[in-house]
C-alpha cells in the first residue's frame, strides 16, 4: 500500500504483541482464543522467516506454506498453493464418501428413497460408492502434483459420487460437500497444467477390455458354481452377481465357509481392474523431451568443440543421453529420465549467454511434465546458474586433476608406483599410446576383450564421467594408452578423452585383466603422463573419488560418522581403495556436487542418480526390439559399440 510492503513477520509479531497486551490489560482471558491469537500470530512469524532478516528478503508472493523465495529462473504462478490445498481436500472428501459407503444408510430416509428409485438401484449405488471413493482417494495425491489428467478424473469422480450419494441413501450432506468440491476443481482448472503423456500405447487399448473381461468371466463361472443369487436363476441374474462381487457387494451371495474368502479376493481382482485403467493416465513419462543422441550427437559435439572447456563435457556425448539445446542452438546439456526425475550429467555445455535461456526452458518443461530435477557432479563455477533455478547442492566427491608438468617419479612418497613401473618394465611390458581413430577392427576386438574379463558379466557403470564405448567417429581425438605383455597380448588400457579450449584430458575408461600382474594400472597411468605430457597435456583429469573429502580430512562428527560407514561399505562400493589409488599421484582436488530441488526430495533424486550410474541394479522387464533405446525399425545402431 502506496508503495510499502508488509510482510508476514510483521504482521505475526503485531498479532503477538496485540496478545500481550489484551492478555496483561486483561481484556481478554487465557482461554481457547488467546491460544488462538498466539498461534496465528506465531505461524505468521515462523513461515516467513526468511524476510526478518534483510539480506534474505525477496518479493516472493503469498504462500499458504513456509515461505521460499522465488528462483530467478522459474516461472511464479500465482495460487500455486491451490492444487496441494484442494488435492488434501479430495483426498479427505475420498475418505469421507468411503466410510459413508462401507455404513448403512439412515432407515428413515431409506423409506423416503423406496418412493421414487427403483427398487435394487440403492444397492447397486451403495456397492458402487466404494471403488468410486478409493479411485478418488488414489486421484488426490495427482491433484497434488497438478496433474491435470487427475484433474479430470477428479472432478468425473466427484460428480458421480455425489448422484451415488443421492441415489444410495438420500446422503444430501455427502453430496453437497462433493459437488461443492467439483465446482472448486473446475474453478481452479488452469492450475492443474501437468500434461498427460501424448498420446496412449495401442496395446493399452486392446490389454485393459480383455483384463475386464476375464475378470467378469471368472467371477460370473464362480457365481454359477459356488454362489446363490436368490429365488432367479437366470444368465442376467448371474451377470449382476458378478459384477456386484468386482465391486466389492456380493449381495445374496453364499459361499460358506469354505470358500468365504472369495469375495474379498474378487474385490481386490475389482479394484486391479480399475486403477490399471486409471494408472497409465497419470504415469509419469519423459515422451517429447529434448533429442536423443543417435540423432544429434554431430550437432552436440560441434558445440562442445567450440565451447566444452569442462573435463565432463566430452561424456556428454554417451549415446543414452537425450539432448535439449537452446533456441539459438550455441549450448546444450545431457540428460535421462528416471524414476520421475530428469537428471542432468554436469553441467550446461556451450555459450555461458545462453545458459539462463536454457535452463529456464528445462525448468518450464519439467514443471510441465510433472518432473523433479537433478544434476549429477556440477563443477564449483556454475552453482550460482543452478542456484537460480531453486536446486540445493549436496557435496558429492572430488575430481583428481594430476598437472603433468610437475609430476614425477623420484621420492620417497612415491616409491612403491616407482616400484610398481620398474618391475613391469623388467618383465618385459611394453606401452603404445594410439588415437582411437587409428586403430584397426582387431585392435577394437583386443580391448573389448579386455574390458569384458574385468567387468566379469557386471553391467558397464556410468552416465556423467565416463563414456559407455570405445569407438566410433565421435571419437577421432580420443586416446588409448594400451599395455602389452611380452607376447604382444593387450593386458590392459586407459581410455581419455579430450578437453577443448585447454590442454587437457580426462579419463574415461580403465581396464585391466585380472591374471596381469599387480601395478599394471600404476605402470599404465604414469606411461600416459609421460606420452601425454610430450604431447603438450598439462592437465590430467583421473578417477572420481566420491565423498573423498569426507575421507582425507573430515570436518565434525557427522562426516567422521559418514566416513566410518562408507569405509564399512567399502566392498560392494570401492569408494576408499579408489581415492587411495588416487592419491599416490598428487593430484590436486576439485570438488563436485549434487543438486536437487528439495532437501526431502533428496532421497528420491540421489536413488535416481544411483540407478542411471550403475550403483544401484534396478530390475527391468524386457521390451521388444523395436523399442530397444537408439533404435529405429528398419535402421541399424548408428553408434558402433565396441567396448561396452
Amino acid at each position: 500500500m502506496r508503495g510499502l510492503r508488509i510482510h508476514e513477520f510483521q504482521v505475526g509479531f503485531l498479532v503477538l504483541a496485540a496478545a500481550a497486551i489484551a492478555r496483561g490489560f486483561g481484556w481478554i482471558g487465557s482461554g481457547q482464543l488467546f491460544y488462538a491469537i498466539v498461534i496465528a500470530g506465531a505461524w505468521l512469524v515462523a513461515k516467513d522467516w526468511r524476510d526478518i532478516t534483510p539480506h534474505r528478503r525477496d518479493t516472493g508472493s503469498w504462500s499458504l506454506w513456509f515461505h521460499r523465495p522465488v528462483p530467478l529462473l522459474r516461472a511464479h504462478h500465482r495460487g500455486a498453493w491451490v492444487p496441494r490445498v484442494l488435492g488434501m481436500f479430495v483426498g479427505v472428501t475420498a475418505a469421507i464418501n468411503l466410510v459413508s459407503a462401507l455404513t448403512p444408510s439412515l432407515t428413515n430416509r431409506l423409506h423416503l428413497l423406496d418412493r421414487v428409485v427403483p427398487n435394487g438401484l440403492a444397492t447397486e449405488a451403495h456397492a458402487l460408492s466404494v471403488p468410486a471413493s478409493a479411485a478418488l482417494l488414489v486421484v488426490s495425491w495427482q491433484l497434488i502434483k497438478r496433474r491435470h489428467a487427475g484433474w479430470v478424473i477428479a472432478v468425473a469422480l466427484l460428480i458421480l459420487l455425489g448422484a451415488l450419494n443421492l441415489v444410495k441413501g438420500l446422503d444430501v450432506e455427502e453430496a453437497a460437500i462433493t459437488w461443492l468440491l467439483a465446482g472448486g476443481l473446475w474453478l481452479a482448472r488452469p492450475a492443474f497444467y501437468v500434461e498427460a503423456p501424448p498420446s496412449q500405447p495401442r496395446s493399452h487399448l486392446v490389454r485393459l477390455p480383455a483384463i475386464g473381461a476375464a475378470a467378469f468371466a471368472t467371477a460370473f463361472a464362480t457365481v454359477l458354481l459356488l454362489g446363490h443369487s436368490g429365488p432367479s436363476r437366470s444368465p442376467a441374474s448371474h451377470a449382476d452377481a458378478a459384477v456386484s462381487l468386482l465391486i466389492g457387494s456380493p449381495t445374496g451371495l453364499d459361499f460358506g465357509s469354505r470358500f468365504g474368502w472369495l469375495p474379498f479376493a474378487f474385490a481386490a481382482v475389482g479394484s486391479t481392474v480399475l486403477f490399471a485403467a486409471i494408472f497409465p493416465f497419470l504415469r509419469r513419462h519423459a515422451h517429447g523431451i529434448g533429442v536423443s543422441a543417435v540423432d544429434a550427437v554431430d550437432e552436440a559435439r560441434a558445440v562442445m568443440r567450440r565451447f566444452g572447456g569442462d573435463t565432463l563435457s566430452f561424456f556428454t556425448l554417451r549415446a543414452d543421453h537425450r539432448y535439449l539445446f537452446s533456441d539459438d542452438r550455441r549450448a546444450y546439456l545431457a540428460f535421462q529420465v528416471e524414476g520421475g526425475v530428469l537428471t542432468v550429467a554436469g553441467d550446461p555445455v556451450g555459450d555461458d549467454r545462453a545458459f539462463p535461456g536454457l535452463v529456464a526452458e528445462l525448468a518450464a518443461i519439467t514443471e510441465r511434465r510433472g518432473l523433479r530435477i537433478a544434476v549429477v557432479a556440477a563443477g564449483t563455477g556454475r552453482l550460482d546458474l543452478w542456484h537460480q533455478l531453486g536446486l540445493r547442492r549436496v557435496y558429492l566427491g572430488d575430481e583428481a586433476i594430476v598437472a603433468t608438468g610437475s609430476f614425477s617419479l623420484e621420492g620417497r612418497t612415491i616409491r612403491k608406483v616407482r616400484q610398481s613401473v620398474t618391475r613391469l618394465e623388467r618383465a618385459g611390458y611394453t606401452v603404445a599410446t594410439r588415437s582411437v581413430g587409428d586403430l584397426t577392427p582387431n585392435d577394437l576386438a583386443a580391448l573389448d576383450e579386455v574390458s569384458a574379463g574385468w567387468r566379469a558379466g557386471r553391467s558397464e557403470r556410468g552416465f556423467s564421467m565416463s563414456l559407455d564405448r570405445v569407438g566410433g567417429d565421435v571419437q577421432s581425438d580420443c586416446v588409448v594408452v594400451a599395455a602389452s605383455d611380452p607376447d604382444g597380448v593387450v593386458r590392459g588400457f586407459l581410455h581419455f578423452v579430450p578437453v577443448y579450449g585447454r590442454p587437457a584430458m580426462s579419463l574415461s575408461l580403465m581396464r585391466a585383466d585380472r591374471t596381469a600382474p599387480n601395478g599394471l594400472t600404476e605402470f599404465l597411468v604414469c606411461s600416459a603422463i609421460s606420452d601425454l605430457r610430450a604431447a603438450g597435456i598439462e592437465d590430467l583429469s583421473l578417477n572420481f573419488a566420491t565423498f573423498g573429502r569426507v575421507l582425507r580430512a573430515p570436518s565434525g562428527r557427522v562426516e567422521r560418522l559418514l566416513g566410518r560407514l562408507i569405509r564399512a561399505g567399502d566392498g560392494a562400493f570401492q569408494v576408499s581403495s579408489l581415492l587411495s589409488f588416487n592419491d599416490k599421484f598428487s593430484p590436486r582436488w576439485e570438488p563436485r556436487y549434487f543438486l536437487c530441488e528439495t532437501i526431502a526430495g533428496a532421497p528420491r533424486a540421489g536413488l535416481a542418480a544411483a540407478w542411471l550410474e550403475g550403483q544401484v541394479p534396478r530390475l527391468r522387464f524386457p521390451r521388444p526390439a523395436r523399442w530397444v533405446r537408439g533404435d529405429a525399425p528398419g535402421v541399424e545402431s548408428a553408434t558402433p559399440v565396441v567396448v561396452t
